[in-house]
């Protein structure tokens, strides 16, 4: 038994480990998918934006999306979350630029500290702001 352990296990990590990028893979693909449904209707300019939303945020402009179609009205989702994403791509592009240095961050962005690491924890998701 030992024996046929030994022999398995060095596989079993491997499937593991494809198994977990697959799902992962997935995942993205239908994420990015929403993005394009959300993007074709004025949500962000392109399809990858929404990966500047967090879940609840997602989930936010889903039901918006949805509501408005049934209800035959505009989308509010048009006018609100272009310049969040444009916000957002803003401060992550002043933070790599920073090299991950908040402090220099938040003085490049005109901001607090603190309300650098609110913004970055609403991007994370951490509180739905």
């Amino acid at each position: 038994m030992l024996g046929l352990c030994r022999r398995v296990f060095p596989h079993a990590e491997g499937h593991k480990f494809y198994i977990e990028h697959w799902a992962t893979s997935l995942y993205f693909n239908k994420i990015r998918e929403v993005g394009a449904v959300l993007a074709e209707n004025g949500f962000f300019p392109e399809a990858d934006d929404v990966f500047y939303l967090n879940i609840h945020e997602v989930r936010s402009a889903i039901s918006d999306l949805g509501l408005a179609w049934a209800g035959g009205a505009p989308a509010r989702g048009v006018v609100y979350w272009p310049p969040r994403v444009a916000r957002r791509k803003e401060i992550l592009a002043t933070l790599a630029e920073c090299l991950g240095n908040r402090t220099q961050t938040a003085k490049k962005l005109g901001i607090s500290r603190r309300a650098l690491i609110y913004k970055l924890r609403a991007i994370e998701g951490e509180t739905q702001g």
